[in-house]
């Protein structure tokens, strides 16, 4: 009798941190995946300028 209750305790544990489980997957999937992604393009492309190209910067400076 004791092993059958401990057994459903153990299951409505889970079933209770699920909402929370399913939550935090969507918001990595939707916000921070995208996120991490955009900053290896960022990366990338910084990675690939050389001497001589044109930029300019998010406040508007232009440089090369």
């Amino acid at each position: 009798m004791l092993q059958a209750s401990q057994g459903s305790q153990r299951g409505s544990t889970f079933f209770a941190l699920l909402p929370f489980i399913l939550i935090f997957l969507i918001i990595w999937f939707l916000m921070i995946r995208p996120q991490s992604k955009k900053q290896k393009e960022l990366q990338k492309m910084i990675a690939s300028l050389k001497k001589g190209d044109k930029v300019v910067t998010v406040g508007g400076i232009y440089g090369t």
